[in-house]
C-alpha cells in the first residue's frame, strides 16, 4: 500500500516511516493498511482542527479517538509510534 503518496494533512510526512515500522514489527498486510488508515483519519482530523503537529496535547488524541469511535487501546501501535518520533507528546 502506498499510503503515504495518498495521505494529506500534518502526519503524511510520519506515513512512510510508520509503514517501515509496521513491517519491521511483523504485521501482516492487512493489518498494516489497517493502521495506516488510522494514520490517515487522524492527519485528516487534525487538517480539519487546523492543527499541526507543534499543536498536539492529549486533548486532541481524546476528541480524535471519540471521533473515530475508538479507545486509545485500539490505536495504541499508531500512539506508540507518533510518541517515539515526537510526532505527539508523551503521556501525561
Amino acid at each position: 500500500m502506498d499510503a503515504f503518496g495518498k495521505m494529506k494533512g500534518p502526519l503524511a510526512a510520519f506515513a512512510e516511516g510508520y509503514e517501515k515500522h509496521l513491517v519491521s514489527i511483523g504485521c501482516w498486510e492487512d493489518l498494516k493498511e489497517q493502521e495506516l488508515g488510522r494514520l490517515g483519519r487522524f492527519s485528516a482530523f487534525l487538517s480539519g482542527e487546523e492543527l499541526d503537529v507543534g499543536q498536539l496535547a492529549d486533548e486532541e488524541v481524546a476528541l480524535f479517538l471519540a471521533a473515530d469511535g475508538a479507545t486509545e487501546r485500539s490505536h495504541a501501535r499508531m500512539i506508540v509510534y507518533l510518541r517515539s518520533v515526537d510526532a505527539l507528546p508523551r503521556a501525561g
